[in-house]
């Protein structure tokens, strides 16, 4: 059973249950990046990539993720910050990263030490710090 389940690619070689994470970036640039970081941490991770708030709370809808990479900046008239805000009003409880190159008013330190925002990575980042983040996340 556990061999057809690993076939069919919900289990890893080790048996444990594939992680699901939500990747939302419409910067295809940004995908080779992430998805290395993604290969250091558990490269067997199963990577759902969407460009828009809305596509993205689609698959929430649909889907169970163990973890949310999303831009502020996406296709679309919502953020990142309003998909991190649909988690909160589902009471969806996913670890949540979410990224820009932009400064947001409320600051990367608030972010880090608080539950009231997301953890917080700002562009241009350090590979490390953004790996560290996602290894804590899914391991």
């Amino acid at each position: 059973m556990i061999l057809d389940l690993l076939y069919f690619g919900f289990y890893n070689e080790k048996g444990s249950k594939r992680k699901s994470v939500l990747v939302v970036e419409d910067d295809q640039s940004c995908k080779p990046v992430l998805e290395t970081i993604f290969g250091l941490v558990d490269d067997h991770a199963q990577l759902h990539w969407e460009t828009s708030a809305e596509t993205a709370m689609e698959a929430l809808e649909n889907n169970r993720f163990d973890l949310i990479v999303a831009d502020y900046v996406l296709e679309g008239r919502k953020t990142g910050l309003d998909i991190w805000q649909f988690c909160r009003e589902k009471q969806l409880k996913i670890p949540f990263l979410l990224m820009s190159s932009r400064r947001l008013k409320f600051g990367s330190a608030h972010l880090d030490t608080s539950k009231l925002w997301p953890k917080f990575l700002q562009k241009p980042f350090q590979l490390n710090q953004c790996r560290k983040y996602i290894e804590h996340a899914l391991i």
